[in-house]
């Protein structure tokens, strides 16, 4: 009977658990690999969970008031170490609420279930809460952004009303945030922020969670390590940096195995080990070390299932592994690394959160809390080859090009860098469908987060309303300003595309390969970002058509190049 029970088990698992994993040939037996892993779940989960002796027992009962103050503190908001949310990443609960009665009681979105459900989607009904948001069990820690930052250029268009089809159905972007799935989304085009929306209470300063999406980011921070010389070469084991893990399933992967998720580790998202490692995590925090283990314990006790740098497996504690990696060669805490690394240079505008582990290990596979528009920026940051809207280079070119770099015959990988790739670009991905999604070639950044880990419409869906967007923001025309209509009898009209004042625009010299190296790099990567100075936009003069008038013009034909110039303002 028990063998029946474990094969039943192991049955149900395996046809979850082969998602995300691309065997090159000859994989492991899948359904083995759960058998023969069960005996280590059970270890971890009972045993190693336990106080390893006598003494360590005493002093977490000892220091209990202490860690109870931490606790209550993250969980009423009254000692909680951010002055943020109470709980990172939800939006307070009264305009969550508010937002889920008024959409229950909107025919607009039952006739969008309705309509997914009659199209084959698996369309989830809503909950009271927000329960994909609300799994916060640990304490974070404040990612400090400057002060000073410089505000992200806006050129707001409303998008409300513009169309896109999925499944056959045409829909408006107002129709879209109706699903109630989403809990918010934001464009940037050109270098500027256009657009964004908000549902279930979520506002544009709620700072939302990542999940894998924070995958992405650690990589970013490992290759500006490697460009600062904290790490002498990708292609050192890891051990040569954490001597911890010497002797462990761990030792021999080298660090370009971790980002490339190839370290033979085996790993199963959901529902093995990611649920496993947060109660373990859970634990020690609320039980002040007593029982459970930290985030570090827990990586040294998984087991392998491949040799390293064989088999791609989609896998978090390769992820978790590069942050432990981080915080050991820059001897700091991650909030600190990314806040002096990313966070600042990049100018975000709004403090992020990281979730860390009682003694301060940042989880780093998810659990980073950010703003729209900050999300938005990171993704900037790499659809601008790494460099900030003052042009400065804060993530290195050629890690950003080999971050979605897909071809393993020139050394990528099926995810690059922890990037997954998309018909457009590449995108940072998480849980919930959450998306920081770059398209070079379009020059945009659209973000979305999400509550729906199991909508099959909301990938394509999303897809389909940024092509929208793209289409409508790249073509002068799309969307049309209705208080200043374009004049066609305007005499400079004809003039714009050949500035004399702009003669970089249609070809940038410093990027000679902008039309796309293959590594989903493309086009705008230039020094800008903002509109004087946004790369890749064709037949648009950074300035205004005043600039080529005539000086004998008489003052009148001068006030009408200035209405000409708001026009073109307005316009892009």
């Amino acid at each position: 009977m028990k063998k029946r029970a474990v094969g039943l088990v192991a049955g149900v698992l395996v046809a979850v658990l082969g998602t995300g994993v691309a065997w090159a040939e000859d994989p492991p037996d899948e359904g083995q690999i759960l058998v023969e892993e069960l005996p280590h779940i059970a270890r971890r989960s009972v045993l190693l969970s336990l106080p390893p002796d006598p003494d360590t027992a005493l002093e977490a009962l000892a220091t209990a008031d202490q860690g109870a103050d931490r606790v209550i503190g993250m969980h009423l908001g009254r000692l909680h170490p951010t002055p943020y949310e109470s709980t990172p990443g939800v939006a307070p609960l009264v305009g969550l609420l508010g937002a889920r009665a008024g959409l229950l009681t909107d025919p607009a979105h039952l006739q969008k279930k309705a309509a997914d459900t009659g199209n084959s989607e698996v369309a989830i009904l809503l909950l009271p809460i927000d329960a994909t948001t609300a799994i916060v069990i640990m304490p974070t820690e404040v990612v400090e952004s400057d002060p000073q930052a410089t505000p992200l250029p806006e050129r707001r268009v409303d998008l409300s009303e513009l169309t896109y089809e999925v499944n056959g159905e045409t829909r408006t972007v107002e129709q879209y945030m109706k699903d109630g799935a989403t809990n918010a989304i934001g464009f940037m085009h050109d270098g500027e922020f256009v657009y964004d929306a908000y549902q279930n209470g979520f506002t544009p300063d709620t700072r939302h969670q990542f999940w894998s999406a924070t995958k992405s980011v650690t990589t970013a921070l490992v290759g500006i390590a490697v460009e600062e010389g904290r790490l002498e070469s990708i292609h050192d084991p890891i051990e040569t940096y954490i001597p911890e893990a010497t002797g462990t399933a761990w030792e021999g992967t080298t660090v370009e195995d971790l980002l490339q998720m190839e370290s033979g580790i085996y790993w199963v998202d959901v529902p093995v080990h990611q649920p496993e490692q947060l109660v373990q995590m859970g634990m020690d925090f609320h039980s002040n070390g007593l029982l459970g283990l930290t985030r570090d314990d827990y990586l040294l006790e998984l087991t392998r299932v491949s040799p390293a740098g064989e088999h791609h497996r989609y896998n978090s504690a390769d992820t978790q592994m590069l942050a432990w990696l981080l915080e050991r060669v820059y001897d700091e805490s991650y909030s600190k690394i990314l806040s002096e690394k990313i966070w600042q240079p990049a100018g975000m505008e709004s403090d992020a959160l990281i979730m860390v582990d009682r003694v301060g290990n940042a989880f780093a596979s998810m659990g980073l809390f950010a703003t729209v528009k900050d999300a938005a920026r990171f993704g900037e940051l790499f659809r601008n080859g790494g460099r900030n809207l003052e042009g400065e280079q804060v993530v290195p070119e050629a890690w950003v090009e080999a971050s979605a770099n897909y071809d393993e015959a020139t050394g990528g990988g099926p995810r690059g860098y922890q990037w997954a790739p998309w018909s457009e670009g590449y995108s940072a991905v998480g849980y919930g469908h959450q998306r920081i999604a770059v398209a070079p070639e379009l020059d945009m950044v659209g973000v979305r987060f999400g509550n729906d880990p199991l909508d099959t419409v909301a990938v394509k869906e999303f897809e389909a309303l940024y092509l929208a967007v793209a289409e409508a923001l790249g073509e002068p025309d799309g969307i049309e300003d209705p208080e200043e209509p374009e004049d066609p009898e305007d005499p400079e009209d004809p003039e714009e595309p050949e500035d004399p004042e702009d003669p970089e625009q249609p070809e940038d010299p410093e990027d000679p390969e902008e039309p796309g190296d293959g590594n989903g790099t493309g086009k705008g990567r230039g020094s800008g970002g903002g509109r004087d100075g946004a790369p890749g936009q064709q037949g648009r003069p950074a300035s205004s058509g005043t600039d080529t008038a005539p000086v004998l013009l008489a003052l009148g034909v001068a006030l009408a190049a200035l209405g000409l110039r708001s026009r073109v303002r307005s316009a892009r």
